[in-house]
């Protein structure tokens, strides 16, 4: 289900884990006009300050609230409107900040067993050097990740 403020949208009815990936992409362009009035809220000095904003804002001031049933993703206006989403959310928040700023953003899906079907999405980008920046609020420190099993990471 995708929501945007109080409109929600089937988008895939029993949807596979691949269901929700595809959505979470195909929804990042919409989300980065939502964001378009923020984006300098979050711009820094250089991108590791950047990334470092947006996991600030996104680990202090929206609550993660895990899906009560089905999957649900919030695009940007829903998060900032209900204040609370979970990793889908948080990533497509983020990603969307990178994108309007004009930065690089990856989506990283992990698993954490041996199962290679994803149960955490979060998102990276790529510092002036070529180093990684992981930005995912639902880990306990900024830049820094659970060591997974497998992942697959999507270029947005």
């Amino acid at each position: 289900m995708i929501t945007f403020l109080n409109r929600r949208r089937i988008e895939s009815q029993n949807g596979t884990n691949q269901d929700i990936i595809n959505s979470m992409i195909k929804y990042v362009p919409e989300s980065a006009k939502q964001v378009q009035i923020i984006k300098k809220r979050f711009s820094g000095k250089n991108t590791l300050n950047t990334a470092q904003k947006i996991w600030g804002f996104l680990k202090f001031y929206v609550t993660y609230k895990k899906d009560a049933s089905g999957q649900e993703i919030k695009l940007p206006s829903a998060l900032i409107h209900y204040k609370n989403g979970d990793c889908k959310s948080y990533s497509l928040f983020a990603a969307a900040i990178l994108k309007s700023l004009g930065l690089p953003a990856y989506f990283r899906f992990a698993c954490y067993d041996n199962t290679k079907i994803p149960s955490h999405v979060y998102v990276y980008t790529v510092d002036e050097n070529g180093k990684q920046i992981i930005i995912d609020a639902c880990f306990t420190k900024f830049n820094a990740e659970k060591r997974f099993t497998y992942n697959k990471d999507y270029k947005l």
